[in-house]
């Protein structure tokens, strides 16, 4: 009720019909969203799925409103790219959050490029429940769903990621990070 309460008086509460291309197929889906380019402003428009706010980390279902928009305004932050909250998009009484951000050119980064991105970030990579993330400790962000839908290799040979689930971790989740990455540093020895 916040959420839309906030959007309301900011002019993002908005309906399918404002946004024609929701009549058409999408250019492109994943497991979050669906997402249509824009030829004329060279931007990807991505909605979420009704109800739904991108995957969480740490747990089964879907994030809440607040994580999904947090992991757009890190992702803005520490990679300095240009997502844009467009609106809260009411179809048929249930929520999807629409976003732009612009379409960099470029092909889907291998998987061993994107390790050594993160090692030379000084991100440590951990491993639980079969799911893949990367810890800056001094930052505090752990970064997941970085995968080669989600990394571009441009064709200067920069890594751009345009997807990737960035957060924030609690205390809590702090120490269980800190332990993976402890208990993955000995299996090595």
């Amino acid at each position: 009720a916040a959420l839309l309460e906030w959007a309301e008086t900011q002019g993002l509460l908005k309906q399918e019909s404002d946004f024609p291309f929701f009549a058409q197929p999408p250019t492109a889906q994943g497991h979050e969203h669906q997402a249509w380019y824009d030829e004329k402003t060279n931007r990807w428009f991505k909605a979420t799925y009704d109800n739904q706010f991108g995957l969480a980390w740490g747990r089964e279902g879907t994030a809440t409103p607040f994580e999904y928009l947090e992991r757009l305004r890190l992702q803005n932050d520490c990679f300095g790219d240009d997502i844009r909250l467009e609106a809260l998009v009411n179809c048929k009484s249930k929520l999807r959050v629409l976003t732009s951000q612009p379409n960099i050119n470029g092909e889907p980064a291998p998987a061993d490029l994107i390790k050594q991105w993160f090692e030379m970030l000084g991100f440590k990579r951990i491993e639980t429940g079969g799911s893949v993330a990367w810890y800056d400790v001094a930052a505090n962000l752990l970064i997941a769903d970085a995968h080669e839908g989600n990394v571009i290799i441009t064709e200067d040979f920069y890594v751009v990621p345009i997807d990737l689930n960035i957060i924030e971790p609690s205390e809590e989740m702090k120490q269980e990070i800190l332990l993976l990455i402890t208990q993955a540093s000995h299996s090595l020895k």
